[in-house]
């Protein structure tokens, strides 16, 4: 099957978050974390910190099978899964 044969291949996994003073997205394979708030308090940092390694688990959720096109919108949409549902348990 040819990549443009995909016919969910023109739509790539995004999300957002707001995670305390933290602004996370997913935009297919990537992910960046900006802070929203004024002044980074201790309480950001270690909230940053958690997020890092939310992110860190969310991408080895993507490594399984993301060889083929197919397979790698298949890892964006676990890990944007995943994450929905932990970050959705903070609000």
């Amino acid at each position: 099957m040819r990549e443009h044969d995909l016919p969910h291949s023109a739509e790539p996994i995004r999300g957002e978050w707001r995670v305390g003073s933290w602004n996370v997205r997913q935009e297919e394979l990537s992910f960046g974390v900006v802070f929203a708030g004024k002044k980074i308090s201790k309480k950001d940092r270690t909230a940053l910190e958690t997020i890092t390694m939310l992110l860190i688990t969310a991408c080895k959720l993507e490594k399984s099978d993301s060889v083929t096109k197919e397979g790698s919108l298949s890892s964006q949409l676990r890990a944007n899964e995943w994450l929905n549902g932990v970050f959705s348990e903070n609000d």
